[in-house]
């Protein structure tokens, strides 16, 4: 078609030729790529370079790739050899020999297992996500009802971006076990440093020898007060006992000396309409009654009993029965006299904010709800 009057006019710093017209610079735009200094003067053009293979960047990255593939992967074995490291600030600057990425289940991020250099131990990484502070808060909550679980520094971000950048040279146990973490995303977030604590969960064989030894006692006891603690976080993530579901062996950790048992992946899930908590109440009040009776074939131990005989093999008896309900009542009394759930979380989320990562998370943790347990269960103890 044809071209307007005044299309001799724009063309880049010409000025305009027609009479009466003021002086006009145009500026054509640019369109620079994102992985060298090109610029061009179109969209099909930086298109075309991409493609072409000659972008000196994208050559860089490629070749960056794959010398990072083409890295020994590291051979250590964490969970058999590895021992606990210090998480005490810039514990990890001595150096790390290697990682391994041990991938968490549906929504989860998994941790990181590091070896430090110079046989300083291992320690974990979490990377940062919503409910970093709701599982720090439990963490602290655990420790107040004498509960066993891996302790954890909040790292401020500064710190974790170190650590970022300190990992991108590291090897891990499989190829791109640690690349994700170099996204630019990971640097936006925050992290905690957790301690290594050697163990086995409920699905190891080792389980079974333990329930049939002297020590079955104690650590049947020990699961009841870890499922009270559960009750009055809603940590549905690990037994079935007031829950519709089958369980999750894998949080169910016990210490290497098979002596304890060690709280891992504790969670708080808040109920937000006035019928589902009611109706969470009254799960929690008919649990309670069972362990206070001991009523041993009630539905709630029954679904307990069941899961621990499914994956250890071992039929418990009446006498190891009365022993989780023990525990259930002597963790319930700890949780009534529990004072501090309120100031606990204030606390945690002044620390969080201190740490740089803001509010992130903060409204995963309703302290309201978890009062309202924590009444029920002390009312429970009382009947």
């Amino acid at each position: 078609g044809k071209h307007p009057p005044s299309a001799q006019n724009w063309r880049c710093d010409q000025q305009p030729t027609t009479n009466n017209l003021t002086e006009t610079t145009i500026v054509m735009p640019v369109f620079p790529c994102d992985e060298c200094k090109a610029t061009f003067s179109n969209m099909v053009q930086m298109k075309r370079h991409k493609l072409s293979g000659e972008c000196e960047g994208q050559k860089a990255a490629i070749a960056e790739a794959h010398r990072m593939m083409n890295r020994p992967k590291y051979e250590f074995d964490f969970f058999n050899a590895g021992v606990p490291g210090s998480i005490a600030p810039k514990s990890w600057t001595v150096g790390i020999a290697g990682g391994h990425h041990s991938a968490g289940g549906l929504g989860s991020l998994g941790v990181y297992f590091l070896n430090l250099a110079d046989e300083k131990g291992v320690v974990v990484l979490k990377e940062g996500c919503n409910a970093s502070l709701a599982d720090y808060f439990c963490t602290l909550l655990l420790a107040q009802v004498d509960l066993a679980a891996p302790s954890v520094r909040v790292l401020p971000l500064e710190e974790y971006k170190a650590i970022l950048a300190a990992l991108k040279e590291v090897p891990f146990t499989a190829v791109g076990g640690g690349d994700h973490l170099q996204d630019s995303r990971a640097y936006n977030a925050g992290g905690v440093l957790m301690e290594f604590v050697p163990g086995f969960t409920l699905k190891d064989p080792r389980v079974a020898d333990l329930l049939a030894g002297a020590g079955a006692s104690a650590l049947l006891s020990k699961l009841g007060q870890v499922v009270a603690v559960d009750m009055l976080l809603n940590n549905f993530d690990r037994t079935p006992f007031i829950w519709d579901h089958e369980g999750n062996a894998n949080n169910i950790m016990f210490s290497k000396a098979g002596d304890d048992l060690v709280c891992i992946d504790t969670g708080s899930t808040s109920i937000v309409n006035p019928e589902g908590v009611e109706a969470y109440l009254q799960r929690v009040k008919a649990a309670m009654e069972e362990a206070t009776t001991q009523n041993l074939s009630g539905p709630c131990m029954t679904k307990l009993v069941t899961f621990v005989s499914t994956w250890t093999g071992v039929e418990l008896t009446d006498e190891a029965k009365v022993s989780i309900c023990t525990g259930i009542v002597e963790c319930a009394g700890k949780i009534a006299a529990l004072k501090s759930i309120t100031t606990t979380f204030q606390d945690t989320a002044q620390l969080f904010c201190d740490c740089g990562w803001g509010a992130q998370g903060i409204d995963l943790v309703d302290i309201p709800f978890l009062i309202r347990v924590q009444e029920t269960i002390a009312q429970a103890l009382e009947l």
